[in-house]
């Protein structure tokens, strides 16, 4: 039987992403949920994605930093869950911010048996800001088309079992692919 030492790991992706990594991680800070650790993984980035990542250790209580050379998101969210302590993974990319409610609301889901994979609604910002719609989740639509962000809640064990994101997926669908294995088996 695993241990954790909290409820939630919060994995941060981040490469090159100066521009919106410390609104990101300020999302975080302003969380109302408090049992949980933020493990940002930077991948090789060349600008001052690392420096501000790093001014963030006094305003996060339980933050790690992964510093590893440039694999690719999928590596470094692997490498990140795998280094995470807490019996529930949340992942997200450098470039996402949450309302303050959400990694409560997401527990609180998963707590009530809403799912095994929780997800949010979601929106697009920055010059274009408009609300992303999805296709409800089930065999049916998930076998044809995503019906889920990369951004979910889940139980660290369901991942290990379902082998993690595959890093054959280059250019993308890791998360999709993910998902059709916690799905299917």
């Amino acid at each position: 039987m695993m241990r954790y030492s909290t409820k939630i790991s919060v994995v941060v992706t981040c490469y090159n992403q100066e521009k919106y990594i410390q609104e990101c991680l300020n999302s975080l800070v302003n969380q109302t949920f408090d049992d949980f650790e933020v493990v940002v993984v930077d991948d090789g980035s060349r600008d001052n994605s690392l420096k501000i990542i790093y001014s963030f250790l006094r305003k996060i209580k339980k933050l790690k930093v992964i510093e590893q050379e440039n694999q690719g998101v999928i590596s470094a969210r692997n490498n990140g869950i795998k280094q995470s302590c807490g019996k529930y993974i949340y992942t997200l990319d450098g470039d996402d911010y949450l309302d303050e409610k959400t990694i409560q609301c997401v527990y609180d889901a998963v707590l009530l048996g809403k799912g095994d994979v929780i997800t949010t609604n979601a929106r697009c910002f920055g010059r274009q800001n408009f609300p992303l719609y999805f296709n409800s989740i089930n065999k049916i639509n998930m076998s044809g088309i995503n019906c889920l962000l990369n951004a979910a809640l889940f139980k660290k064990s369901d991942f290990i079992k379902a082998g993690g994101y595959d890093e054959r997926f280059k250019e993308g669908f890791e998360d999709y692919d993910l998902w059709l294995n916690f799905l299917f088996n």
